[in-house]
């Protein structure tokens, strides 16, 4: 088995970082604007902003992925190495244990 990529909690910070600057992007795009009195132009005074559903779930995921633990990384990391290396074992005791502890709860 072969395990291939980057870390998938950086492709999706990248990916949030993508969608915030287009989101950014489009924000200045769209402000209103004035002339001043030498004819340039200026932001409109009270300019507002209304988030959609899907902005405010991305940016709830963002907040998500930033608070996520570095660790997990390490983790990911170490395992990364060790199925490469033939040093990872599967423990199949172990997963049929936590699929029952699973099962189990969702019985209750």
């Amino acid at each position: 088995m072969k395990v291939s990529g980057s870390d998938p909690l950086s492709r999706l910070r990248d990916l949030l970082e993508k969608i915030g600057e287009s989101d950014r992007a489009q924000r200045s795009e769209d402000r209103p604007t004035q002339r001043s009195a030498d004819g340039s132009q200026t932001a409109a005074a009270g300019d507002m902003v209304d988030l959609s559903t899907r902005a405010r779930e991305l940016r709830s995921l963002r907040e998500a992925v930033e608070a996520s633990p570095e660790s997990r990384r390490e983790l990911v990391a170490r395992l990364r190495d060790e199925i490469a290396s033939g040093r990872y074992r599967i423990d199949g005791s172990r997963i049929v244990d936590g699929l029952l502890a699973e099962q189990d709860e969702l019985d209750q």
